[in-house]
Parts: structure tokens; sequence; C-alpha cells
């Protein structure tokens, strides 16, 4: 029973207090509720790591074809240069 039938059906006396089974169906609600909180928390944290990590490497591999790219275009810049003055 989830907490919006407990409430719609609650009609308070205080003579007679809450009943024990609306609590202990509450009370299950939200331990349930809870334990899903906290694992849905720790595997998050576990993804962000996955997601860090990830980042840096794709980062580190992105850097490193850019050097590549920057070598090579210095190496075609002074082909360039030769090919003209060569002529």
């Amino acid at each position: 029973m989830n907490g919006e039938k407990i409430e719609k059906g609650f009609t308070f006396d205080p003579k007679k207090g809450i009943p024990k089974s609306d609590l202990y169906s509450l009370e299950i609600e939200i331990y349930s509720l809870k334990c899903d909180l906290e694992k849905k928390l720790t595997n998050g944290e576990a993804e962000l790591n996955y997601i860090k990590s990830s980042i840096i490497s794709k980062s580190e591999n992105l850097k490193r074809e850019a050097d590549e790219c920057v070598q090579l275009l210095g190496k075609a810049k002074a082909n360039v240069d030769y090919l003209k003055n060569g002529l």
C-alpha cells in the first residue's frame, strides 16, 4: 500500500491513535525509498568517476592527435617553403 492510499483512507481519532498497520506500511515504504536513494547515490559516485576518467582519456587522446596535426602542418609548411624557394 502506498502513502496516497493510506492517506485517503485515514481518519484520525485521537482516542485510538494511528493504526499500527498503517504505521508499519509507512515505515516499509520510507525504508524502501531510503534504500533506493542510497543505492542511487552510491552508484552515482561510481558512474561519475567513470565519466570523469573517460573524459580525461578522450581529452589526452585528442591532445596527442592535435600535437601530431601541428607537427604535420609544420612539415607541410616547410615543404611548401622549400618548393617555393627551390623553383
